[in-house]
């Protein structure tokens, strides 16, 4: 069950996020913070030209039948030019 709990718990502290939402939920959304928190740290490394390119390539390859081959490629350009 997503969203928020019929029968919230308090606390001693008063009302917390846990007491409103699932675990499920939680999990979910911690989740999906963190991948973004990683992907605004891989555009910051890269740099918005190159980040931009590699996503572009990423769906370009998400659904590819040999999209593993495609990467094997590519990390030779890379090592051997």
């Amino acid at each position: 069950m997503l969203g928020p709990c019929r029968e919230p718990k308090s606390t001693i502290s008063g009302w917390a996020l846990a007491d409103y939402w699932t675990l499920a939920w939680q999990r979910k959304h911690k989740k999906e913070k963190n991948e973004q928190v990683l992907i605004d740290m891989h555009k910051k490394v890269l740099g918005d030209e190159i980040f931009d390119h590699i996503m572009a390539l990423a769906a370009s390859l998400r659904d590819h039948p040999e999209k593993t081959r495609a990467l094997a490629l590519l990390r030779q350009a890379i090592h051997y030019g």
